[in-house]
């Protein structure tokens, strides 16, 4: 749920981009941008724990292993 304190935040971001006379293409880059630099409390824990499978080890899997998986398990055809 947005607060009205996240509406104040974007708000002065954005007014201190123009005033510095940084452009954005548009109002969703501005926000794209905005919330890159200030990411989502569920972003910052995914981040983390990422991080953390990292750190021990766990690097993920081959997409093409996903994908040949993906494409089973869902009846799609094997890739060319």
């Amino acid at each position: 749920m947005v607060t009205e304190q996240q509406i104040n935040d974007f708000y002065l971001f954005a007014k201190a981009r123009i005033e510095r006379g940084a452009v954005a293409q548009s109002l969703a880059e501005l926000l794209d941008d905005w919330m890159i630099d200030n990411p989502s409390n569920d972003d910052q824990l995914a981040i983390q724990a990422s991080l953390r499978d990292m750190e021990t080890g766990e690097t993920g899997r081959e997409f093409g292993e996903f994908a040949e998986e993906f494409r089973a398990r869902n009846g799609l055809p094997k890739s060319q």
